[in-house]
């Protein structure tokens, strides 16, 4: 992991993906397990969720590969049951605008972060920024007595 101008945390992009398949299968697994495949809804956010929680860790330009990579698990195992990948028209195209809706969210909120991060400062904080740093505690001491601070040498 390494941080990016985002400010936070992010994965490289074969991270990202790596953790967006094992966090999408271990969803599918439970989705199945709790009975996905008689709720489709409820397997569908389930993956929804988890395709989020990655997207926002992912750099922006992954995200939609995890929105898809949610798509195939989905229509893999929650529509075809048996990984058998197969196209049912007008309901898909609504399943893969989810995902991928979710995963530009996740993006986005990546892209919100550093945009955040990067604002230029309040007239306040400009304020703060010209104050000259105190040098040691001495200094700070002779300051609040009216005393000129130390040279700045301290053996000379």
């Amino acid at each position: 992991m390494r941080e990016e101008s985002t400010g936070r945390w992010t994965w490289p992009a074969s991270t990202a993906l790596f953790a967006g398949y094992l966090a999408l299968a271990a969803a599918t697994t439970a989705a199945v397990a709790v009975g996905g495949t008689h709720r489709p809804g409820m397997a569908l956010g389930l993956i929804s969720v988890t395709a989020l929680a990655v997207a926002t860790r992912a750099a922006v330009p992954v995200a939609p590969a995890i929105g898809a990579m949610g798509w195939l698990f989905y229509a893999g195992f929650i529509t075809g049951r048996h990984a058998q990948l197969a196209w049912h028209g007008a309901a898909d195209i609504k399943r893969l605008d989810i995902l991928m809706g979710v995963a530009f969210c996740g993006a986005a909120d990546t892209w919100l972060h550093a945009r955040a991060r990067t604002r230029r400062p309040r007239s306040a904080d400009r304020a703060l920024v010209r104050l000259a740093p105190v040098a040691s505690l001495a200094d700070a001491r002779a300051a609040r007595r009216g005393r000129p601070a130390s040279t700045g040498t301290r053996y000379g």
